[in-house]
């Protein structure tokens, strides 16, 4: 009877299995996080921008006039610009153009910003392609290389080496590394034009 009794001890009941949660799917959760993520992020930068015109010393339409500009033409530039209205005005007219695609004109050149932008557009997308196409034929190969020379701890020195240089040219800043770039591959070597003529 004992041993009866031994084996018929209540043992806990299995936890019921956890019902699925009602409401949103964890893919439109995700995707509402993220979109809400990249709002906050896409406002944050374009409020950096507008602060920039603000923040840096000087005055920018002083600076596209010149220094001996008449104070009449830099009041009469400003208040084209709006810069003469209240910070506030000016942030939220900032905002109502740039959703609906009024970038305004240029400050130095006069010309329009999206026709600035479509200028400059096809330089840029072969700067990235180039960039990509570098990766793939020198980056991507020779981080594999390095990654089975050295795998398993062989060739301590080489793999710290490589990892030094890696930082070091990760913490240069891209412009002061482009300039470098530009000084060695189209001034001393003449590989490229300096500038496009």
């Amino acid at each position: 009877m004992t041993s009866t009794t031994a084996e018929t001890v209540a043992t806990p009941a299995a936890a019921p299995a956890a019902a699925p949660r009602a409401g949103i799917s964890p893919w439109l959760s995700f995707a509402l996080r993220r979109g809400g993520q990249f709002i906050v992020s896409l406002w944050v930068l374009i409020t950096a921008a507008f602060l920039m015109i603000h923040l840096v010393p000087g005055d920018p339409v002083r600076a596209a006039l010149g220094m001996n500009a008449p104070v009449e033409l830099v009041e009469a530039r400003r208040a084209a610009l709006g810069l003469d209205q209240p910070l506030i005005v000016q942030y939220v007219n900032y905002f109502a153009k740039l959703f609906t695609g009024n970038l305004g004109v240029s400050t130095i050149t006069n010309e329009p910003v999206p026709h600035i932008i479509a200028t400059r557009f096809p330089a840029t997308v072969q700067i990235a392609l180039l960039a990509c196409l570098l990766v793939l034929l020198v980056a991507l190969p020779l981080g594999v290389t390095m990654a089975v020379v050295t795998r398993g701890g062989r060739r301590r020195g080489l793999e710290l080496s490589f990892a030094i240089i890696c930082v070091v040219f990760a913490a240069i800043p891209e412009f002061l590394l482009g300039v470098g770039l530009v000084y060695i591959f189209a001034v001393n070597l003449g590989w490229f034009p300096i500038a496009r003529q």
